[in-house]
């Protein structure tokens, strides 16, 4: 006796993504690498086409929320929402995204998390439509003199399995209200500004709360949870300037009260 073969419908959202895969076979190269002397794609040659094929077939793609956390690696990695959607049906699609933040000699940190934003935007809209790869921005680096830096916190080498006595894990420390290094202090950041100083441009970034005090922030890791704290309430310590009249400026940041803090948010 035969047998009935069974047939699943396709979703409006998988059909429209059919299309717009079939509508692009490659993007070309559209920058050259003037030390190598080649071409290659650049992340915006790529958007641009990405886009052009997902309108034709109707559908939009975008960004909906990101955030860094500044727990792993060694400067922190981006963690992004991308969603496509199909409006004539109200098919979503989302996808979670990770890149690293990896700043340089000459790249600083809103460079590299800049970059991390358009790169990690890229390659998600690559993988979507299925792009065959070619020579694209990270091919354009010259990286011959990289060398990768040795982990702030490297991991322990294990013992032979005879040598390791079995012991109960230690217990985290509660955190502490007074830390040894100052006062917690709670602000609550009305405005936050960033900008650059001094001959080397240093980028700093400054909050000021409701009554018009102002703190600066120089630590690029820290700079990066206090851009994402505008309208909220933080607790900080703070360190004096050592000139005269300038305003203090911060050295730990915690996004919940210390006696409550939540380890993960907890930067110092």
């Amino acid at each position: 006796m035969a047998t009935e073969k069974k047939t699943t419908a396709i979703s409006p959202l998988d059909a429209a993504l059919l299309v717009a895969q079939s509508a692009l076979n490659s993007v070309g190269k559209d920058a050259k690498n003037q030390f190598h002397k080649y071409s290659y794609t650049s992340a915006e040659g790529m958007i641009g086409a990405c886009r052009d094929a997902l309108h034709g077939a109707g559908l939009v793609a975008r960004r909906t929320t990101w955030k860094i956390d500044p727990t792993i690696g060694e400067f922190g990695i981006l963690i992004s929402t991308m969603v496509v959607a199909h409006p004539e049906s109200g098919a979503t699609l989302s996808d979670e995204i990770v890149w690293a933040i990896v700043p340089e000699k000459g790249r600083p940190y809103d460079k590299a998390m800049a970059g991390a934003l358009t790169s990690s935007l890229n390659y998600w809209l690559r993988d979507l439509l299925m792009v065959p790869r070619e020579d694209e921005t990270m091919d354009s680096r010259d990286d011959r003199e990289y060398a990768p830096r040795s982990p702030s916190r490297p991991a322990p080498t294990p013992a032979p399995a005879a040598a390791r006595p079995a012991a109960a894990p230690a217990a985290r420390p509660a955190p502490t209200t007074t830390p040894v290094n100052g006062e917690w202090v709670e602000i609550y950041c009305k405005y936050v500004n960033e900008g650059v100083a001094g001959k080397n441009q240093t980028p700093y970034v400054n909050v000021k709360n409701h009554e018009g005090q102002v703190w600066f922030v120089w630590d690029t890791a820290l700079q990066s949870v206090l851009k994402q704290c505008q309208g909220k309430t933080i607790w900080v310590i703070e360190e004096q300037s050592k000139v005269a009249g300038k305003p203090p400026r911060i050295v730990q940041i915690r996004t919940a009260p210390p006696e409550e803090v939540d380890h993960g948010m907890d930067i110092d």
